[in-house]
């Protein structure tokens, strides 16, 4: 190649004349002009190539950026067609299957849906693995320094991309097509890096054998073979690779030596082999049962605190539907729904993300009421478009409660009944029952209607007045439902509050309940700790690392809760993991900042998210509650720890004893039955808001002035709700 003069020009003025180099993204462009000669032989465009030198950077050239603009190949020129030119490796198998590939052998008819899913599997490969693997190159191989993060970052990633692929391929010939798919320009995308990873650090031997088993069965095809000749064979390529380390000890010890970065880089961020292939923990199915719902909105004149099938019940219940889904039903008749996502994955593909693992609990039909449902934040595990137009469909009246710039999500989807809300706005919620049908009609946004399908539950109290206060709080996390739209909404915690009037004749007092819903937040930030300290960051020597004080807000201006739904899983590894996943122990923690009387454990259970075992929350919840002097049940339970006669009630909710909580005072044992006040703040005041200061503990940067200056307006502008509350203004 170095003899040959560079190219100043096209040299051919007939079929395709391709601009390449052994890239992987060049190497997509030649294999599928070879196999394409494969496949309609003479009837095959006439192909010219002509090496493109970027390494004296020939593509910077006038000419070579007149056909190309962004100055990169591959690039072509179509001289049958006018001398088209067309850039970029995913559009130049785009253009030449839809011209020279009639009877669609290496692509999929325009309007069927193979075709659509071969072109999310190219934009992912455009989009995910080129850019990662071509980071982790850099980054492992020619970067002046060796940054172990940037190679944990950029090689860690590759890897998980490597796992999707993986389980893709595990039941798969080819990444496309019915049935175990065939060989399509979906597996041409991806053939010219996967066939290089491991010059990128990334090792598929090991780590994912479907992968390889998968590209060997691709390289043996004629086409692709001499695809990967032109221009010249890769010095790169896997197999190139293991032939040099095989023969010459220079360049064996320099393979070494970047393996020996890639795995000092992983374990200085904790990241071991397992975590890019998600979802990488073995998983084991919660069991799971049928749940069975109150079949009526209120408790009977006389009820009984042993009664099951009672018309109704005064305690709080709350069925677990897995992760973060509950359905709870407060003695005041409203019924509330978290977080609800019922799918398989947790993910915007029905074939990519996340699989559920533990069977759904029952859908939303089964649910006999709903008045409200409230959403923390808009990842798929927590926010499920086809689960919203099942309530919808279900329910229409039932109203959403959501963060922060979400609404117009809702409003696009066509759900009108959404109330949007900042940090530490608090709306009163009325349903308003009405005849057989149960329906109510609202007068206000944060109010609701319709709450059940028939009306067998509501017969007898037509005319009957649900109310609630509906807080949203502050959490530690972050949204985002595509890659443009990171943090773009809010994020939050919520509080439901909800009384329970008696009848007229009757001498028992009001029955208030209320709930603590944590959806999913981390509370401390955690670095990369040394391998000799065991995972260990609630150790003593880390009582520094800092904490979120926003719960210790939330349980003195809104606590104390009845009951907390704390999230306690997707928390490893704990560097990455920490600023916006609580682990058991951070869970425990805000228990008690929340100054919520019980809890049970959310956001375990259902998706391999991260890397623990999936049933090593609980078993790490348990230890938490010794570590900080708690009972291992009946203070915070999981799915193992609940009480056999909680469970036959279905997870009532009843009096524990008085604990000890972070301030050192003894808990109430019975909700004080106070009106929730809407809490405003004064203009001269920094209102803490959604984006303000709760942004993430995850930074390890300096706070500037002005960060410091709204860390100490917000600190005083909570003393003096304190104040207001203490002083019952």
């Amino acid at each position: 190649m170095a003899d040959k003069p560079e190219p100043t020009g096209c040299i051919a003025n007939e079929g395709i004349e391709l601009f390449t180099m052994q890239t992987p993204n060049g190497y997509k462009a030649s294999i599928l002009l070879e196999e394409l000669k494969e496949i309609y032989g003479d009837k095959a465009p006439k192909v010219t190539y002509q090496t493109v030198n970027i390494m004296k950077n020939t593509q910077k050239e006038k000419w070579f950026t007149d056909i190309c603009p962004n100055g990169r190949i591959p690039a072509l020129v179509d001289h049958d067609r006018g001398g088209f030119a067309v850039f970029e490796g995913l559009a130049i198998l785009s253009y030449l299957t839809k011209h020279y590939d009639p009877d669609n052998v290496v692509s999929f008819p325009y309007d069927s849906d193979d075709h659509s899913v071969a072109e999310q599997w190219m934009s992912w490969q455009h989009g995910g693995v080129g850019p990662m693997q071509g980071q982790a190159n850099h980054f492992l191989r020619a970067a002046k320094e060796k940054i172990p993060y940037g190679i944990q970052r950029y090689v860690g990633e590759a890897e998980r991309l490597y796992g999707v692929l993986n389980t893709r391929l595990q039941d798969r010939d080819f990444v496309a097509g019915a049935g175990r798919g065939r060989f399509s320009i979906a597996d041409i995308s991806l053939l010219g890096w996967a066939n290089a990873a491991r010059f990128g650090g990334i090792d598929l031997p090991n780590l994912f054998p479907h992968v390889v088993a998968w590209l060997d069965r691709c390289l043996a095809r004629p086409g692709v073979k001499r695809g990967f000749e032109i221009p010249v064979p890769s010095s790169f390529s896997n197999g190139a690779l293991a032939e040099k380390i095989r023969e010459d000890p220079e360049v064996r010890q320099r393979a070494e030596e970047a393996r020996k970065l890639v795995d000092d880089a992983k374990a200085q961020g904790r990241i071991n082999g397992t975590i890019p292939a998600f979802p990488a923990p073995k998983t084991e199915p919660v069991p799971c049962r049928t749940p069975e719902f109150l079949p009526t909105r209120f408790p009977s004149p006389s009820p009984s605190p042993e009664s099951e099938s009672g018309s109704g019940t005064q305690e709080l219940r709350t069925t677990w539907l897995g992760h973060a889904c509950h359905y709870t039903e407060f003695p005041s008749g409203l019924r509330v729904l978290f977080d609800p996502v019922l799918e398989d994955r947790c993910s915007p593909f029905t074939f990519l993300g996340p699989k559920r693992y533990t069977r759904r609990a029952c859908p939303i039909a089964d649910l006999p009421f709903l008045d409200a449902v409230v959403i923390s934040h808009s990842h798929y595990d927590h926010l499920s478009l086809p689960t919203v137009r099942e309530v919808q469909r279900l329910f229409p009246d039932a109203h959403f409660f959501v963060g922060l710039g979400l609404a117009g999500w809702f409003r696009d989807a066509g759900v009108g009944n959404v109330t949007e809300l900042d940090w530490w706005e608090d709306v009163e919620m009325t349903v308003k029952l009405g005849g057989d049908e149960g329906e109510g009609e609202g007068k206000e946004s944060g109010e609701g209607g319709k709450g059940g399908k028939g009306g067998e539950g509501e017969r007898g109290n037509e005319g009957a007045t649900i109310t609630a206060t509906i807080s949203c709080l502050p959490s530690q996390h972050t949204s985002s439902r595509f890659g443009l739209d990171q943090d773009k909404t809010l994020w939050c915690s919520w509080a439901v509050k909800s009384t329970a009037l008696p009848s007229p004749s009757s001498s028992s007092p009001p029955i208030t309940k209320s709930i603590y819903f944590g959806g999913d937040t981390g509370y401390r930030w955690v670095p990369a700790l040394p391998p000799t300290d065991d995972d260990d960051d609630h150790a003593e020597k880390y009582n520094h690392l800092p904490t979120n004080p926003d719960f210790r807000h939330i349980g003195r201006l809104r606590g104390p809760f009845d009951l907390g739904l704390l999230p306690i899983g997707a928390y490893a590894p704990r560097f990455m993991m920490s600023h916006m996943h609580a682990d058991p122990c951070d869970a425990v923690d805000i228990l008690r900042d929340t100054r919520c009387r019980r809890a049970l454990a959310i956001h375990w259970g259902t998706w391999a998210l991260t890397t623990e075992p999936v049933m090593e929350p609980p078993e790490r919840l348990r230890g938490a509650l010794r570590r900080r002097g708690l009972p291992e049940v009946g203070v915070f339970d999981n799915f193992y720890s609940v009480p056999q006669s909680l469970l036959k009630c279905h997870r009532r909710i009843m009096p524990i004893p008085n604990y000890k909580s972070s301030s050192g005072t003894d808990e109430p044992q019975a909700q004080t039955q106070t009106q929730t006040q809407t809490h405003q703040f004064t203009e001269d005041q920094e209102r803490p808001t959604g984006a303000g200061v709760n942004t993430g503990a995850g930074s390890t940067r300096e706070k500037t002035a002005d960060e410091l200056e709204a860390d100490r307006l917000y600190e005083e502008a909570m003393e003096e709700e304190y104040a207001k509350r203490e002083g019952g203004s």
